[in-house]
């Protein structure tokens, strides 16, 4: 069913994953000083999904070991104890009772169902094992993208920050303006108005950077999620969308994991075929004690045959159906290739969309904050403008930086998402896989 040259290279690349991706070519790893790198190394210790992976591995290499117990002789013991007389007859029986008995047996031949046993437990093994690796990497980016957005929102936080104080000494002043000018009230009913949008906007970004706590908290833990993170994003570097491919098909966790499942259910076919053979088993045996003449048992050394020569065609019909699976296993491989391209893709797409709209948005951040300063020096100084001038140039401003804030961060996701997307995010913020 599965070529031994397809089943040595998956099961060298699993066994290969950390050196292949400590050998990816990524730029410029994060040094192990920074942010990400220390809280990422928090999470992949507290992670209870990565313990579930890690414990579910360990118990897939027991079954391992489980399998390959069926290669070895195998030895029962038996005993039984005097048995009590009733009514008439030999009180000795046939001399089988108050005897003890060892039975050793060896599988000459099974079609080699025991080898393909082991190589279905061995597939599932290599399974369990990069879903683990798939854990840690998730567990990375989850990690490292909340950080991310927890910096975002501590950014836009003082911006509306200092809106909202802009808008409340704007309020205070147009009050003084209108207890001498009593005609000007519409102007101030306008900056109140504006005051408590302000404030709204605040209170919901607080939420929502409550929400990215809550996240952290689950990662890191209190401790670490509620402290002030720098606002300045750390320069994170993507990977190039053609060597991402080409990282993601040799090491990839949950391609790894999709092909051994593969493999897997293509060798319990090939178990299900050696069900249909029979199997010789070599036995020797011996009993103690003496028979019921008197004399001792010898050692029997014999060959058993079994062999369930029909079960009403179920055994085809079970062959065929792990067929089927495994053929649906391997539609399920191709499946993850094409979303695993189509998610590097879009990320590099929308790395290289940010990276474009950075310039205009920061000429226009900065060109709104001057129409911003000069507006409100004419409406103040020379009369030359309305209130609802220097409002509107006020929240022009403030969207044109949330907007530079929003595309910066989305730039930076986008670029971390390139290397958790090739399977080698880990690699990345950690510098090797430890």
């Amino acid at each position: 069913m599965v070529s031994s040259k397809r089943k040595l290279q998956v099961c060298l690349l699993l066994a290969m994953v950390p050196v292949l991706a400590f050998a990816a070519p990524v730029d410029d790893r994060l040094p192990p000083g920074s942010t990400i790198h220390r809280l990422v190394e928090i999470s992949l210790v507290r992670s209870a999904q990565l313990r579930d992976a890690e414990i579910v591995w360990q118990a897939a290499q027991m079954d391992v070991e489980e399998a390959k117990g069926a290669l070895w002789p195998k030895v029962d013991f038996n005993a039984n104890s005097q048995a009590a007389t009733i009514g008439k007859g030999n009180p000795n029986g046939n001399g089988t009772t108050g005897r003890a008995g060892a039975t050793v047996s060896y599988t000459v031949f099974d079609a080699d169902r025991s080898k393909n046993q082991i190589a279905v437990k061995e597939y599932a093994e290599q399974s369990a094992r990069a879903k683990f690796w798939l854990a840690r990497e998730k567990t990375a980016f989850d990690t490292t993208s909340a950080y991310l957005q927890m910096v975002k929102y501590q950014k836009l936080i003082r911006l509306y920050t200092d809106n909202v104080q802009r808008m409340d000494a704007l309020s205070k002043k147009m009050a003084e303006i209108v207890r001498v000018v009593p005609g000007r009230r519409s102007e101030l009913t306008q900056v109140t108005a504006r005051f408590i949008q302000a404030q709204e906007s605040l209170a919901a970004t607080i939420s929502k950077k409550r929400e990215y706590q809550a996240e952290l908290i689950k990662l890191i833990g209190p401790a670490e999620a509620a402290r002030e993170f720098d606002e300045q994003l750390p320069p994170l570097q993507p990977l190039n969308v053609e060597s991402g491919k080409v990282l993601a098909l040799k090491i990839h966790p949950a391609l790894l994991a999709a092909e051994a499942e593969r493999l897997s259910l293509a060798a319990n076919v090939d178990v299900l075929k050696a069900d249909q053979y029979p199997q010789m088993d070599l036995q020797l045996s011996k009993t103690t004690g003496k028979d019921v003449l008197g004399y001792p048992d010898p050692f029997r050394l014999y060959l058993g045959v079994k062999w369930n020569a029909f079960k009403g065609f179920s055994g085809r019909s079970a062959e065929a159906a792990a067929l089927d699976r495994a053929n649906a296993a391997h539609e399920r491989y191709d499946q993850t290739v094409i979303e695993m391209e189509f998610n590097l893709d879009t990320a590099w797409a929308d790395y290289l969309t940010q990276t474009d709209r950075l310039p205009n948005l920061q000429a226009l951040d900065s060109a709104t904050d001057q129409v911003r300063v000069d507006y409100y020096a004419q409406w103040q100084d020379a009369g030359k403008r309305s209130l609802l001038d220097v409002l509107t140039a006020e929240s022009e401003h403030l969207n044109a930086t949330v907007s530079l804030v929003t595309s910066e961060l989305d730039r930076s996701i986008a670029a971390v998402k390139t290397h958790y997307e090739a399977g080698g995010m880990v690699a990345y913020v950690m510098g090797a896989i430890d």
